[in-house]
């Protein structure tokens, strides 16, 4: 799959296999994406990429989160607001840090239908990348039913914030 930027340069992304000690027990489903090489002015550490993406989304995605949003409070989930209001701990927009090195950052949440987490890994010396993965462990059928309706707008999502990302020279 390609991404193309606006730059008209191309964003190459690969579905790689995630190995078993990696994942969390009882995966119901795991995307994994492996970028290009990150321009030598970017950063080194794997957090600056995500705070980045969620600081700078075009006005439609932080839209479609409103409506996300208002059709799963009458199911009793977390809204983003609430998530961003939970404390303590640390959060990168409304997502909980989960752990942190200077090369990898887990972001995600847990919620009654499902568990989510997102790593960013920056690996190599010189030719760096950034692998972003995804992993969903979905609790029931309200998980998996929302993790049906949501992937189609979760993939142009995450198109969309990579290509503003690398626009900007992957900051």
């Amino acid at each position: 799959e390609k991404l193309a930027a606006k730059t008209n340069e191309e964003i190459e992304t690969e579905a790689v296999e995630v190995s078993r000690r990696q994942r969390p027990v009882g995966e119901q489903q795991q995307q994994t994406k492996k970028e290009p090489p990150k321009p030598p002015q970017a950063s080194d550490d794997a957090e600056t990429l995500p705070r980045y993406i969620f600081s700078h989304q075009p006005a439609w995605i932080p839209a479609l989160t409103r409506m996300r949003d208002a059709m799963v409070a009458g199911f009793d989930l977390k809204t983003t607001g609430q998530l961003q209001k939970q404390q303590p701990g640390e959060r990168v927009a409304f997502f909980k840090v989960y752990s942190r090195t200077p090369r990898e950052i887990v972001l995600g949440e847990d919620d009654a239908h499902l568990d989510f987490r997102l790593s960013v890994r920056v690996v190599g010396e010189g030719d760096r990348r950034l692998v972003l993965s995804t992993v969903v462990h979905c609790h029931n059928l309200l998980g998996r039913s929302y993790l049906r309706l949501i992937a189609p707008f979760h993939r142009v999502v995450v198109k969309a914030s990579l290509e503003g990302a690398a626009r900007a020279g992957w900051v």
